[in-house]
């Protein structure tokens, strides 16, 4: 889940808020 990432909640920057959300979805 680096740039293929479920947008689950607004995409602050689309691809780098995967880093925050990934971390904070798990």
């Amino acid at each position: 889940m680096s740039k293929i990432y479920i947008p689950t909640r607004p995409a602050k920057r689309d691809y780098n808020s995967d880093e925050l959300d990934e971390t904070d979805d798990q």
